[in-house]
């Protein structure tokens, strides 16, 4: 721990190597505030437009064009939903960053057609490597077929290639082999450790905030670690910072509201510097089901009952950075005359984007924390429980190089604890609460020359608790052969260190313990082709080659 501080400060020394003049800015929606992702950037040379260099933006709506060389230049956004914008500038001698801020609004002579909407998708498809990725947006869940007219984001998992459920649409997933718990969840950087309701229908995301969606089914580069199986990244969108707006929608199932607006006015047509996200929803189940299947549990109806509340506000500066504080809360129960089962689940955190006015380097950090705990009360039984809480620290930057390459490093520092009780055949109570604190660095370069695109990247996961270090290379390629036909080859090593009490050979488990890998462990085991191999500690691994 001691070397901690020191290590972040030697990450942060790259923001002094700015060399060459950087052409960056955000990209925004005027409606309502909203960055624009995968939005197309061209800048053209004042002289010759044939001579030209591109970016695309990030989720967050940020551009970067690095080396660019003094002279009078074109700045141009072209997209069928919004009107062109173009800006003219000149790169100055000495110059090293030059911003720029673009609000985008919508052209209303234009009517949006699905087919001709031009987007970057197919310049993102060139230039990354996205080896069994999905992305998808609101608009996506929302064509995914749908139980009781409400869209999930389970339900577009549960149809991704290569994941198996158990339920019409969850309860469980498991994918390329994995098990539930090799697969990690995350909601804006914080972990989720249990993203189903009590009825498999329902997750606890609410589909109205989704901004992006990105499915990782193996091979996954540098960035993420802890799980050795698949990853899950969900990225809610900020409040409108234009003006007040709500939705309240009902169903057989469940009763929902989002209200989002701006916190003041912007100046001169400006958006406001600050925004709010509020959303809840409610099950309505143990209600309608008395009337729509009375002959369900002697006419009670079906005892399940869940709420879903989230909350998020957001600060902007004019030169990008912004600060974002959220937190949400999930309670779930089932009743049945046997047994009650209850999960709740909350947790916050904070994200922010720091955009240095000296620096071409791109930063982003996180720091929150998230609770998970179930309770099993059967009758003539004695109660089981399970809980786990911890929270997480991180920093991530991002340097952009030529020809849409990238340099990205980071560190990560998290900690959690499992306790787990339950009681077995003998009438003997089992209590574990096992901490862990994990310590995660990474690297990822991503270099682009013609038709080529190859990612070599590496990280270090450090267990603490063990004393123990997982050094795990990972390597991502791909070669554009044309438009129609790409060539990928993706894979690396992974750990993790967490584990579940629960049998996978089960077809469903009411009850899901959590718990830290065991310290105590046997020394060795004889493989399935009967060599003897030493075992070091409860840790979990994982080699992926996919092609």
């Amino acid at each position: 721990m001691k070397y901690l501080l020191p290590l972040i400060l030697i990450l942060f020394t790259g923001l002094g190597f700015a060399q060459e003049a950087v052409v960056r800015g955000f990209v925004y929606d005027k409606s309502n505030g909203e960055p624009l992702a995968y939005e197309k950037i061209r800048l053209l040379n004042a002289s010759d437009s044939s001579l030209y260099q591109g970016a695309v933006t990030d989720l967050n709506g940020f551009f970067s064009i690095p080396k660019v060389k003094t002279g009078k230049y074109i700045l141009r956004i072209e997209n069928y939903n919004f009107k062109t914008i173009s800006e003219d500038f000149e790169v100055k001698d000495g110059a090293k960053i030059e911003d720029f801020k673009f609000l985008m609004e919508k052209d209303e002579a234009i009517k949006q057609i699905d087919e001709m909407v031009v987007s970057a998708e197919s310049k993102q498809k060139k230039i990354e490597v996205n080896m069994s990725q999905i992305k998808l947006d609101k608009k996506g869940i929302e064509r995914i077929p749908s139980v009781g007219a409400e869209n999930d984001i389970i339900g577009a998992f549960s149809v991704t290639p290569g994941v198996v459920t158990t339920g019409d649409q969850g309860g469980q997933l498991y994918v390329r082999g994995g098990t539930p718990i090799q697969n990690k969840i995350l909601l804006d950087g914080m972990t989720i450790y249990s993203p189903f309701h009590s009825i498999g229908f329902f997750s606890i995301f609410e589909t109205e905030l989704i901004k992006s969606a990105d499915i990782y089914t193996g091979g996954f580069d540098s960035k993420f670690g802890g799980r050795i199986s698949s990853i899950m990244d969900i990225t809610y969108r900020d409040g409108n910072r234009q003006k007040f707006s709500g939705k309240v929608s009902g169903s057989p199932f469940l009763a929902k509201a989002v209200l989002e607006g701006p916190l003041g006015k912007g100046k001169n047509g400006d958006l406001a510097k600050a925004s709010y996200l509020l959303s809840g929803k409610h099950s309505l189940l143990d209600y309608t089901s008395k009337a729509l299947y009375p002959s369900i549990n002697d006419g009670n109806g079906m005892p399940f009952n869940f709420t879903d509340l989230y909350g998020k506000l957001t600060f902007n500066s004019d030169g990008g950075s912004k600060v974002s504080f959220f937190g949400f809360s999930n309670r779930d129960s089932v009743n049945y005359p046997e047994a009650d089962i209850d999960w709740n689940a909350a947790g916050g955190g904070m994200n922010f984007i720091l955009v240095p006015g000296n620096s071409p380097v791109f930063i982003k950090g996180h720091v929150n924390g998230s609770y998970y705990q179930t309770t099993f009360n059967e009758v003539q039984s004695a109660p089981r429980y399970s809980s786990i809480g911890g929270f997480d620290l991180g920093f991530d930057f991002t340097y952009f190089l030529k020809n849409n390459g990238e340099f990205k490093y980071g560190i990560n520092l998290g900690s959690f604890s499992t306790n787990f009780e339950t009681v077995n055949d003998s009438y003997q109570t089992i209590k574990l609460e096992i901490p862990s604190t994990e310590i995660g660095l990474y690297s990822n370069y991503r270099w682009v020359k013609n038709r080529w695109v190859v990612q070599p990247n590496f990280r270090v996961q450090v267990y603490a608790t063990y004393s123990t270090i997982s050094f795990e290379p990972r390597f991502g390629a791909k070669y554009n052969a044309n438009e129609n036909i790409r060539l990928k080859i993706s894979g690396g090593r992974y750990s993790q260190n967490f584990t579940s009490a629960s049998s996978d050979k089960d077809i469903v488990n009411i009850f899901n313990g959590l718990l830290t890998a065991p310290e105590n462990v046997q020394s060795k085991f004889i493989t399935q082709y009967g060599n003897e191999r030493a075992i070091k500690n409860g840790l979990q691994y994982s080699w992926h080659a996919i092609v």
